[in-house]
Formats: C-alpha cells, sequence, structure tokens
C-alpha cells in the first residue's frame, strides 16, 4: 500500500520511479489512506474507531479522481459484522468510480473481489515451508491466510491447531482449499512457463547462430560468384581480343592483291581459329548470364 502511494506521488512530483519500463501511473487529484493502528488513549479511540472515523473522513471527500488506500479494512471489531463493513465500504467507494486498493483476510471480501466486474484480486506470496513473505505480488489470485498452519509451524501446540481447524466451517474449509489448488496450480503453471521461456531463450539462441551461419554462407557464395563472373569477363576479354587480331590479320590477307598458296593456307588456318574462338566465347557466356 505504502509503495503504491509513494509511486503515485512521486510520478506526479516528476521524480523518477524505480520501475520497468514502460510502467503505466495515474495522476490523481487526491490520495487517501489508512494504514496502521491509530489507537489513542488521549482520544478514546480504539483501532476500530480510529479506522472508521478516517474512512468516514475520506467517504465524504472521495471522488473520481481520487486512490483510497485501505489497509485491513473493517478490522478491530466482530469479524461478521467488520467483513459486512468492509464489503459495503469497498461497493462504496467503487460506485463513487474513485480507484481503491484494500487489502484484507475476509473471506467475504476475497469473494468479492473474484465476483464483481472491475474489481481484480491479488495476493502476497508466502512461502509456507520457510514461514517468509517471497515479495512477489500475484494477480488474479485472493491468497490463503495459513494461519493454521503458520501457527503449527511457530510451535502451537498441535492439539490446539487440529481443535481450531475442526472448529472452521465447510464453507470456510472448501473456500480455503480451493485457494490453495488454484495457488498449486499458479505454481505449477509458473514452472512450465518458465520452462517454456527457457526453452524460448535457447531456440531463439540457436536460430540466431543459424542466422549468423546462413549470413555468412551467403557472403561466401556471393564472392566467389562474383569472382567467376570476373574470371569469365577476363576469358571472354581475351577470346575477343584474339578474334579480333584474327579478323585483322584476315583483313590484310584479303587486300592483298593475289593470294600464293601459302597464303590460302595460313588464310583457312585462321579461319578456323576465328570459328574456335567463337565455341570458346559461346562456352563461357552461360556462366556470365547465369551469374
Amino acid at each position: 500500500l505504502k509503495t503504491t502511494g509513494l509511486f503515485c506521488l512521486m510520478a506526479m512530483s516528476g521524480i523518477f520511479l524505480p520501475a520497468a519500463h514502460e510502467t503505466i501511473v495515474s495522476v490523481f487529484e487526491n490520495i487517501f489512506c489508512d494504514i496502521g493502528d491509530e489507537q489513542s488513549i488521549e482520544q478514546s479511540l480504539s483501532t476500530f474507531s480510529s479506522h472508521i472515523k478516517n474512512i468516514s473522513h475520506i467517504a465524504q471527500s472521495l471522488n473520481r479522481n481520487s486512490l483510497v488506500l485501505l489497509d485491513e479494512v473493517g478490522a478491530g471489531t466482530d469479524p461478521a459484522e467488520g467483513a459486512a463493513l468492509a464489503l459495503a465500504i469497498a461497493e462504496y467507494i467503487l460506485d463513487s468510480g474513485a480507484k481503491s486498493v484494500l487489502t484484507t483476510h475476509y473471506g467475504r471480501l476475497k469473494e468479492f473481489s473474484l465476483t464483481t466486474p472491475k474489481v481484480a484480486s491479488a495476493s502476497m506470496e508466502f512461502d509456507t515451508s520457510t514461514l517468509s513473505p517471497t515479495y512477489r505480488l500475484v494477480l488474479g489470485i485472493p491468497g490463503s491466510s495459513n494461519a493454521l498452519d503458520i501457527a503449527g509451524r511457530l510451535g502451537l501446540c498441535q492439539k490446539i491447531v487440529d481443535n481450531a481447524r475442526g472448529k472452521l466451517s465447510s464453507e470456510k474449509v472448501t473456500f480455503e482449499n480451493v485457494l490453495r489448488n488454484a495457488d498449486t496450480l499458479r505454481r505449477e503453471y509458473k514452472a512450465q512457463l518458465d520452462e517454456i521461456n527457457s526453452l524460448k531463450a535457447s531456440i531463439q539462441e540457436e536460430y540466431a547462430k543459424a542466422a549468423d551461419q546462413t549470413r555468412i554462407l551467403k557472403e561466401e557464395r556471393e564472392r566467389l560468384l562474383s569472382g567467376s563472373q570476373i574470371e569469365a569477363k577476363r576469358i571472354v576479354s581475351n577470346a575477343k581480343a584474339e578474334a579480333e587480331e584474327l579478323l585483322d590479320k584476315l583483313k590484310k590477307m584479303v587486300r592483298a592483291a593475289a593470294l600464293e598458296e601459302k597464303s590460302l593456307f595460313e588464310a583457312r588456318s585462321v579461319i578456323k581459329k576465328l570459328d574456335d574462338k567463337k565455341y570458346d566465347v559461346t562456352a563461357e557466356e552461360p556462366d556470365i548470364i547465369t551469374g
């Protein structure tokens, strides 16, 4: 509750938040809170009276642009009446349009969070094996109080714990079992999700390696292809130069007034070489085209 209120005040004051990127924080006209025990002998206020006095002031002042933070709403009095009062206060805040965060151990308020539109449940994860909080906020599932389990682990006589467990109503036992089963399923799902995310990270890493290898092979292919094109062009250029040289030689023979037998034989040889050059050049052309 304190973190929520402080973060909103910090954001509204222009102070950077120690929060994840793209975190969204609302701006409020008023932030009301009732946290802790404000009982006072001087003012003749019990724990319950001090809470009600604060909540009364909040109820008279809140509007749609308000944030309300209430700790253990309805506590300090008869549990049945306290739960009914907490439920009524939650409905009043909801109807006002204000945003609120309420903490509670009342089962009725937990049920209210699961069955009412625009209301979400959450719980702070608690490790019963070590009797210590994990400081993880679990959204969507109200937490189980685990009071009897904690009492037993802290050394309270097991006979007392068992006796207390037997005095729980069947509805209470059923609801607590539902919460525990939901939490068990959540933990199993989280373990599977962590495994999937780990596998996904490995696949992405392998994909990145494959993509990098593909890039290297492509660059090598282009380099080799470029080298082949250059070599093909060089061969064609040489063949063309030789062919032009032979053509010039043949033209000179044709211009001669008379062709001797030796010159005629030489001309036929030149023509044959020209035919060979045409064949060689043509043979090189497909490489150039495909390249």
